[in-house]
């Protein structure tokens, strides 16, 4: 088993491991099947706020947007809601962690109605995904699954909370929203 390292007993980064899949064939097979490389992408962001309650954002217009949690939302960010299978790009305008509300200006050209549970995402700066458990080597905001056919996806995160989003474009719910992601530790020693 070896000398634990006691100068760097704690985990750096936390493992992120999935795997995606798809229907087989559409609506006609929806047995499961690994995505592969080609079929899927992981998409990282910070960790967002869930909306505590339906909202209406004017087109063009501002509203103060009632939420749970304000994850790691900022003022100034650029983000999205993300309604069903689709985006509304917002601006953040401001952030009260104490009455847990966020201020955004709609930027999509629409009326948009957020329900309840609708996720905001920030995408000014994304979640960032490492391929060792040190942080070392070239940080990526986008995943996808491994060339062996597996659906196997992996990297190591740094934020503690994060969200992603899985996209397999042919399949019958191409876009998969998962939300305060929290990944394993990896312990060195």
């Amino acid at each position: 088993m070896g000398t634990p390292n006691l100068r760097n007993p704690l985990p750096v980064l936390r493992r992120f491991d999935i795997f995606v899949y798809k229907n087989k064939n559409g609506y006609v097979d929806r047995s499961q099947i690994p995505c592969t490389a080609d079929d899927a992408t992981i998409n990282f962001y910070r960790q967002g706020a869930t909306l505590s309650s339906d909202i209406d954002i004017p087109q063009f217009g501002s509203a103060e947007i009632p939420v749970y949690h304000t994850g790691a939302l900022k003022d100034s960010d650029s983000a999205m809601l993300v309604i069903g299978a689709g985006f509304a790009p917002v601006h953040v305008d401001s952030v009260d962690a104490t009455s847990n509300t966020i201020t955004v200006h709609n930027l999509s050209g629409f009326a948009i109605s957020p329900p309840r549970g609708t996720r905001l995402l920030p995408t000014s700066v994304l979640g960032l995904v490492f391929p060792d458990p040190m942080g070392r080597g070239t940080a990526v905001t986008q995943l996808a699954p491994h060339p062996d056919g597996s659906g196997r996806v992996t990297g190591y995160v740094r934020d503690y909370l994060s969200d992603y989003v899985v996209t397999v474009p042919d399949d019958v719910e191409p876009v998969r929203l998962f939300i305060d992601g929290v990944g394993s530790f990896v312990m060195r020693g």
